[in-house]
């Protein structure tokens, strides 16, 4: 093969990669029915167990196509916006002191209250019971980290 045929096919090459990022970045997201139905069954059962190809029936795709969108369209994974909700729900469920941090946890679908305490300290820069107890005194420690996010 001569160096023009190479240098052809390269150039070829080349544009089909472009071509092809184009392509990726104007690829439609969920359409808004989608996701309403997708983040209405995440809110419902985000207490329970939830498996990506539950999420991407929803939506009606397949799980792979499901994922992309998703990201897409959100700009997270489908993991991490459910663990994003989960995080939430726990923040709100943490200043009625008479639920367990073990209950809390489970009630927002972690698996224990230490999976609870991993996500929600990355999440939010404070621990489960830190957080609970700056509420009682009325602070934030929150605040400050979910600014930088």
């Amino acid at each position: 093969m001569t160096w023009a045929k190479k240098a052809a096919l390269t150039r070829f090459a080349i544009m089909d990669v472009q071509l092809l990022r184009r392509r990726i970045r104007t690829l439609p997201g969920l359409s808004p029915v989608q996701l309403e139905a997708v983040l209405t069954y995440i809110e419902a059962h985000l207490g329970e167990p939830l498996g990506i190809a539950a999420l991407a029936a929803q939506a009606n795709l397949s799980v792979y196509h499901f994922c992309r969108l998703f990201k897409h369209t959100t700009g997270v994974s489908p993991y991490q916006y459910i663990l994003r909700q989960r995080v939430e729900r726990a923040k709100a469920l943490l200043p009625i002191a008479t639920l367990s941090l073990a209950t809390v946890a489970l009630s927002c679908g972690f698996a224990s209250q230490s999976h609870l305490t991993r996500h929600f300290r990355r999440a939010t820069g404070s621990t489960p019971r830190a957080y609970r107890e700056s509420h009682a005194r009325g602070q934030n420690l929150t605040g400050v980290m979910e600014n930088q996010h």
